[in-house]
């Protein structure tokens, strides 16, 4: 299973979402970014260039995740043809959410296989508008991940948020569901997200 991550703006949470999916579902990481995915990874995350990763031959690789570093032009688009699962996180502000937009019209003439990460919304009328937005395109499925510092606080530590809400039953408390709680926490959030995704890795 090769799993693009890619964005045209960043602040989007890409990486988060890219480090957490490629451990809940054991996959190695490609990037083309120096970032911190190298360090949480350890030695299942690799530094190349598009092009490098453009020259694999992706039916040889395990599971993987391809995150991308900003949006290339070059080699971009092959490598989103090929993949069997394209992700594209975006915020509803209008910078990310134009840039976004205009980057989903292209992957999706190069692969129908793709979903969007409405993230860091703060309310329900984020998402709604994301959705609209993107409605004149053939988008598999959407998901969303609140506004929090989950994500961020995890990865200062080194830790996917599963092993860093185990560090506090005071975490458990604040990011899990509440009693009479209307609104999904976001631990319910990102697990719908996973699940949809472990449903496809072979």
């Amino acid at each position: 299973m090769i799993i693009s991550i890619i964005k045209k703006k960043g602040g989007t949470g890409a990486t988060p979402i890219s480090f957490n999916l490629a451990v809940k579902t054991e996959s190695i990481i490609l990037t083309n970014d120096d970032d911190v995915l190298e360090a949480l990874h350890e030695d299942k995350a690799q530094m190349l260039d598009l092009e490098e990763i453009a020259e694999l031959d992706f039916s040889q690789l395990p599971n993987t995740i391809i995150d991308f570093g900003g949006y290339p032009a070059t080699h971009a688009m092959d490598i989103v043809r090929r993949s069997d699962l394209v992700i594209v996180p975006t915020v509803n502000h209008i910078s990310s959410l134009k840039r976004n937009v205009s980057a989903l019209e292209e992957i999706t003439k190069h692969n129908s296989n793709v979903i969007v990460v409405a993230t860091k919304t703060k309310k329900e009328a984020d998402l709604e508008n994301i959705k609209k937005e993107t409605a004149h395109l053939n988008i598999k499925a959407y998901f969303e991940l609140k506004d929090t510092e989950l994500f961020n606080n995890s990865m200062d530590m080194g830790l996917n948020i599963y092993d860093y809400l185990e560090t506090s039953p005071a975490l458990k408390s604040a990011y899990g569901k509440r009693k009479n709680q209307k609104s999904k926490s976001i631990l319910e959030q990102w697990e719908d997200l996973e699940n949809y995704i472990t449903r496809k890795v072979k």
